[in-house]
């Protein structure tokens, strides 16, 4: 049982380490021509794909968990979301809003982006470096404008169900209201 346990340790900080390189290497921009960042108000242009991302998280409050590192980002006022088109590379720090609901009180983080690009398809890759979860996905973008959302689920307690607090599982991922795979 002892062996079975450090094996399952050594596991999972050896996956822990492989998506930490991950994220360290989609960081890096490869390229600057991919897309730019364009304010809410602007009128589309005839010609370019334009994409509105839109990604949330809820975090517990800082102090939460009595042994949790002093460097955690979960509850800080800022939150960074790495985002990595066709390798161009941006972090968006995100302002939190403390929030208390049925699920309990935290801190929300939600990202709303509008970016400008070429139509086709296109390699995305979430990430979020504080919670060594990344997500890659492809997208076809046509002239129009486009949507892709990123919606949280959380941990399970065996209670309760989701729950925020025990930290995030994975995003399900909706090009104009559709799941992508």
């Amino acid at each position: 049982m002892k062996k079975c346990l450090i094996l399952l340790f050594v596991l999972i900080a050896a996956c822990s380490w492989q998506v930490s390189k991950e994220i360290q290497r989609y960081s890096i921009s490869e390229r600057t021509d991919v897309f730019q960042e364009i304010p809410m108000e602007e009128v589309s242009l005839a010609g370019s794909a334009e994409l509105m991302i839109k990604a949330q998280i809820k975090t517990h409050l800082k102090g939460f968990y009595l042994l949790e590192s002093k460097d955690s980002l979960k509850g800080a006022e800022k939150y960074p979301f790495l985002f990595n088109i066709d390798g161009q590379a941006v972090v968006w720090d995100v302002d939190g809003k403390k929030e208390n609901t049925l699920a309990g009180a935290g801190m929300r983080y939600v990202l709303e982006k509008r970016l400008r690009l070429r139509s086709g398809r296109h390699k995305v890759v979430m990430a979020l470096p504080s919670e060594s979860y990344l997500i890659s996905i492809e997208v076809a973008l046509s002239e129009n404008a486009s949507t892709l959302e990123f919606k949280p689920l959380y941990k399970v307690d065996k209670s309760f169900g989701p729950d925020f607090t025990r930290g995030l599982q994975r995003f399900n991922v909706f090009l104009n209201g559709k799941e992508t795979s």
